[in-house]
């Protein structure tokens, strides 16, 4: 157990039980850890002060990281959003996530409407940093329908495509913000 508390200190990120008991073997193949299930792994691992369980994701932590600041759920979406340069749905900024930071799609989308200012939303699934939407004009969905028939009419697409598949597709094309739209 002492070896896993020196391997998570050395690695300064929550390791899952599974990985953390091959990196034991890797090290110390003699250990009696070899014949240690995860499971009974993390029983040993509960005993020590200095580790503790990150919740009840399978992953543990060192003690001595408490006082380092881990980012928030909106600094993470923030960091993956700038890094893809495009709008991401709620599930691929889920998938971004460290996998010890657990949470809902519904999680993911209270917060980041709790920050207007930091993040623009496209119909409610959809995100992007409003710092990209600046200058950008706001339309409701009449001009927007309109603007989007007049353009896949001349583009020879169908006609009566639906609303949302129009308003995506000029969201996708050109990354305008719909605000307070109204049908």
């Amino acid at each position: 157990a002492r070896q896993a508390a020196r391997i998570l200190k050395e690695a300064k990120q929550p390791l899952h039980l599974s990985a953390l008991r091959e990196k034991i073997l890797e090290l110390h193949p003699e250990s009696p850890i070899a014949a240690m299930k995860a499971q009974n792994l993390g029983k040993r691992l509960a005993y020590l002060n200095e580790l503790t369980a990150v919740g009840r994701t399978g992953f543990w932590a060192h003690q001595s990281w408490k006082s380092q600041k881990q980012p928030t759920l909106t600094e993470l979406a923030q960091a993956a959003l700038q890094e893809s340069g495009e709008p991401l749905r709620s599930i691929e900024l889920l998938q971004g996530l460290p996998p010890w930071k657990r949470y809902s799609i519904k999680t993911v989308r209270q917060e980041l409407k709790k920050e207007p200012a930091r993040f623009a939303s496209h119909n409610g699934d959809s995100w992007s940093l409003s710092e990209w939407n600046e200058g950008a004009p706001d339309l409701s969905s009449v001009e927007l329908t309109a603007f989007l028939q007049e353009t896949f009419a001349n583009a020879n697409h169908p006609e009566g495509l639906a609303f949302e598949t129009l308003q995506n597709a000029l969201i996708g094309a050109t990354g305008l913000s719909i605000r307070n739209a109204k049908k």
